[in-house]
């Protein structure tokens, strides 16, 4: 409502201009077929597979394709590794024109000249991650997302890692309209049927992901991709975005917000050790805080500050009769490992961060315990 009341003229002329828009679609279309020109928003694997499956129909319904992503970002250790956005090598591999990049709503907003100049007559966005401004849909007949959760349940930025942290049974694909205002409030013109998350799980991934990417998460992300795709191609050759009529799907709503630091932290208490490795497989390395020693001088007694541990690789295992409290962990020399209990079961660590140095394994975090958390407290062998 806020946004609405903020937007008023610009959403007065969105409206306007779309009614203008949709009298000149029509009239065109009573004529003749057109094919489509689109300006494709988007960015990471999962809109990759939609922009292949819109490729295919180039020749056909699809005339041409201009692919908007966000700008590379410089990622690593003192920032020095420049990452790109992987939908840019995908547009490039399928001999499409180099894509555009755009961060803000001012730099959005300047494409308005070149929708002019090529004709666009839809805009798609998937998985961009900014919300398209109303002037600029206002300028262009149709648009479309596509958004791996069966709408209106799972709107915003997570749905796939909240499908997998809730445990759902079912999962799918939602084909909407872009709203002017709000993300995930749009038409919806296609739904997949409800699809087994397990069994998609079971089919692995199809699209090269890095090594610390999280597994869970990226076979959803290529398997509800490949969904998508096949959905947004019957979407096109059908005309189903012309249609009138407004779906309404029997899911309740809710809300999947964008994941934060504090939800990848271990609770020992609440979590069990499959829990743990879910959130691992869905959310990528956790992580839990070990009390260090601080002395500020000589003279003063020491003070004790929390640094934090980063888990990056573990399994589940039976718990041992080892005597162990939630949080508390042990090292067995025998078997060169580092276990914890959890509130249900035990975690074999293998992959360990301690604040400020490289990872290491278990036996490497043991032998530096001490000069990290000085005497007494690398004696205390608790995870917090």
């Amino acid at each position: 409502m806020e946004c609405e009341v903020a937007l008023s003229p610009v959403l007065q002329s969105y409206r306007t201009q779309k009614i203008m828009l949709g009298i000149k679609a029509a009239q065109f279309i009573s004529k003749r077929w057109h094919s489509l020109n689109v300006l494709y928003f988007g960015s990471d694997e999962f809109s990759i597979h939609s922009l292949k499956a819109l490729n295919d129909l180039k020749g056909g319904a699809v005339s041409n394709i201009q692919v908007v992503t966000r700008p590379s970002k410089w990622c690593g250790r003192s920032k020095s590794v420049l990452k790109e956005v992987p939908i840019v090598k995908a547009a490039r591999s399928l001999g499409m024109p180099e894509a555009i990049t755009c961060d803000s709503r001012k730099e959005m907003l300047e494409l308005n000249e070149l929708i002019h100049q090529k004709h666009f007559n839809m805009v798609m966005a998937v998985s961009f991650g900014k919300l398209i401004p109303a002037e600029l849909l206002a300028r262009i007949p149709y648009s479309l997302n596509i958004h791996p959760s069966l709408l209106p349940k799972y709107k915003g930025a997570s749905p796939i890692q909240y499908a997998l942290l809730n445990n759902d049974e079912y999962t799918g694909v939602t084909i909407q309209t872009l709203h002017p205002c709000h993300f995930d409030q749009g038409a919806i013109v296609a739904q997949s049927s409800p699809l087994n998350l397990q069994d998609l799980l079971a089919k692995g991934t199809v699209s090269q992901f890095s090594e610390d990417y999280p597994r869970r998460t990226a076979i959803l992300m290529d398997q509800l991709g490949l969904e998508g795709g096949s959905l947004l191609k019957k979407v096109i050759s059908d005309k189903l975005y012309l249609q009138s009529d407004v779906y309404q799907p029997p899911y309740e709503p809710s809300y999947a917000p964008k994941i934060t630091s504090q939800m990848k932290r271990l609770d020992w208490l609440k979590d069990s050790a499959r829990t743990a490795l879910n959130k691992l497989e869905t959310l990528g390395p956790l992580y839990a805080f070990k009390e260090v020693e601080v002395s500020k001088t000589k003279k003063t007694m020491d003070e004790v500050s929390l640094k934090r541990v980063i888990f990056h690789r573990f399994h589940v295992i039976r718990t041992q009769n080892w005597g162990l409290t939630p949080g508390q962990f042990t090292y067995h020399d025998t078997t060169k490992s580092l276990y914890v209990q959890c509130h249900e079961g035990a975690l074999q660590l293998h992959d360990l961060q301690f604040e400020g140095y490289k990872i290491e394994n278990a036996k490497q975090f043991m032998a530096s315990l001490r000069k990290r958390c000085g005497t007494r407290l690398s004696k205390n062998l608790f995870f917090f």
